[in-house]
């Protein structure tokens, strides 16, 4: 069984039940700046982990790592270096319903409630309608239902 780590400057896996020295699966913004936009991987169901990072070229996003390969964006939704997942993203990732929910965004709607379900787009609501944000966050799950 395996469990990921996330720390400041690396993406880490250890092996559960084992004395290892953790080892680095994969530098997503090399030199000293971080990569990990906030803390926290959340499972989706789909075998992979979803978590918040931000490389050279964007702004923090939702990516995802599955052991198989390098850990990629899954999309960029605010396009260039802004982010479109909100700084606080880790605690804000909720799984209800079979789906996952955060404080994610665009140019077009600010950081509103955004869903993915582990394949397409993710997509966003846009509670506070335009460019003005509402900074969703506080999800909780209750029987598949989400509040916030």
């Amino acid at each position: 069984m395996k469990f990921s780590l996330f720390a400041c400057f690396l993406f880490m896996q250890i092996n559960s039940g084992k004395a290892q020295v953790p080892n680095m699966v994969y530098d997503i913004y090399p030199g000293k700046v971080s990569g990990l936009a906030s803390y926290g991987a959340h499972p989706l169901g789909n075998g992979k982990l979803y978590f918040n990072a931000k490389d050279s070229a964007h702004g923090a996003e939702l990516w995802s790592y599955d052991e198989l390969s390098a850990p990629k964006m899954v999309y960029d939704l605010f396009a260039g270096p802004q982010p479109g997942t909100s700084g606080a993203a880790g605690s804000n990732f909720c799984m209800s319903g079979g789906k996952m929910y955060y404080s994610g965004g665009s140019a077009a709607t600010g950081i509103e409630l955004a869903t993915y379900s582990g394949t397409g787009i993710p997509t966003i609501i846009d509670i506070n309608p335009g460019n003005f944000p509402s900074y969703p966050g506080g999800f909780v799950d209750f029987q598949g239902i989400l509040f916030f």
